[in-house]
């Protein structure tokens, strides 16, 4: 399908979609109208909320039928005029990572994520792995990335958009998960590249309170984000997935450590010219660990860019253990912190002792790692996620990864403390 049919069938679905909610809007509010004269000034109050409820919900249920038999538009609800524009510029501009191309006929980017887990298999297919611990196991998992993904966003399904199903062509959605022998994942990443390519891969670790779909989907938009050009792998350790497993998850991120230094030594031996790695949250604790243990055993493997993301680790521990031990095993190593990074300012309250991955007054600064301070950037309510939700944050990663550019050569602000550099975003 070419652009000029792309924009066409675009703007087809805006101004269908805009019709259909400007008529439903308009025959709501002279319904709404109606039933405050009739029920709310004259007769019943409650009986008037109760009727308005139920139109609402019936125009909302009328509008998914017509969705659901074929009658209805690709309604973006809400959608204004500059959003408009930005989504015809995204299609004419935006090109696909070296690892994976838009594929019109599926109306989506495939994404394939070598995966690893310590995970339990769960019984039901549609979970794939559960929060409780399970033997090391490996797979193959393909993602769809929609045509109209936007940086920093993991699409899902919106009821403000009347949007109930999964849909690959709108939603970062699962296609398929594949499980494999170690042998099979271990061929798979030595030969899915070229040998006239970089062979690469792009390790990424999650934080605590993350399922295994979404920590696979959060690593398809990393790479796709990054247009990183290698090879997606994910570690999924058995997070509990709530708010309230902190606690299990920092027994179980002990143990998933020694499971971590299994998968990197396979990585290891796999003859790749770069390892990538990204790590979120307690998922920093698993892959310090492992790779400080590499360090004491000399054992030989080395890591292109490493990048620890709010890294919640006892700021102590960092400093005078972990760091050397980083620097020694990696081209460039990268902390990102915030001092608007609330669940680590609650961590702290709960440890007592300052988190590696704060802003000032607890930035951590150490020789020979890059820290970046990324407190003025915009982020959610909580302000944990923002390595790979905020846009700012996403550029500055893609001219590390992709580029292997230091922070001057970025666009940061060179600062100082206490004789050391650090960098802070704009």
């Amino acid at each position: 399908m070419s652009y000029v049919e792309e924009i066409s069938r675009l703007l087809t679905d805006h101004l269908a979609g805009w019709t259909l909610v400007t008529l439903s809007t308009l025959l709501a509010v002279g319904v709404l109208i109606w039933i405050f004269k009739a029920f709310v000034l004259q007769i019943s109050p409650r009986l008037g909320l109760w009727i308005i409820l139920w139109i609402i919900r019936g125009l909302a249920y009328l509008t998914w039928k017509m969705r659901g038999l074929g009658l209805g538009f690709d309604l973006e609800f809400g959608k204004t005029a500059s959003q408009l524009d930005l989504d015809l510029q995204y299609l004419t501009t935006v090109t696909a990572p070296a690892m994976a191309d838009y594929k019109p006929e599926l109306g989506y980017t495939p994404i394939h994520v070598l995966y690893a887990t310590d995970r339990a298999a769960a019984d039901d297919l549609q979970d794939f792995y559960t929060s409780a611990r399970g033997d090391l196991s490996f797979g193959l998992a393909t993602v769809s990335i929609p045509r109209r993904h936007r940086p920093g966003h993991l699409e899902r399904p919106s009821l403000l958009r009347f949007q109930i199903r999964e849909d690959p062509q709108k939603h970062i959605s699962i296609i398929d998960v594949a499980e494999m022998t170690s042998d099979q994942w271990l061929s798979v990443l030595r030969h899915s590249l070229p040998n006239d390519e970089t062979r690469s891969i792009l390790l990424f670790v999650h934080g605590y309170n993350v399922a295994f779909s979404e920590a696979v989907r959060r690593t398809a938009q990393l790479a796709y984000d990054l247009a990183f050009a290698g090879i997606p792998v994910l570690y999924s350790w058995p997070s509990s997935g709530t708010i309230k497993g902190y606690t299990a998850d920092e027994a179980t991120i002990d143990w998933t450590a020694c499971n971590l230094e299994k998968v990197l030594q396979l990585i290891a031996s796999s003859g790749l010219d770069e390892i990538n790695a990204v790590a979120h949250s307690m998922g920093n604790r698993a892959l310090t660990t492992a790779i400080s243990r590499f360090a004491e055993r000399n054992e030989p493997i080395h890591f292109n860019q490493m990048v620890l993301a709010a890294p919640d680790i006892d700021a102590k521990l960092f400093l005078d253990y972990l760091a050397p031990r980083l620097v020694e095993l990696s081209r460039r190593c990268s902390l990102y912190a915030s001092s608007g990074d609330q669940a680590l300012a609650l961590s702290q309250t709960v440890h007592a002792f300052p988190r590696a991955g704060e802003g000032e007054p607890n930035l951590v600064l150490a020789g020979g790692i890059d820290t970046i301070d990324a407190s003025p950037v915009d982020m959610d309510l909580l302000g944990h996620g923002y390595f790979a939700e905020n846009k700012q944050v996403i550029d500055d990663l893609f001219m590390l990864i992709r580029h292997g550019l230091s922070p001057d050569d970025r666009n940061l602000h060179r600062r100082n403390k206490g004789g050391v550099a650090y960098w802070l975003f704009p």
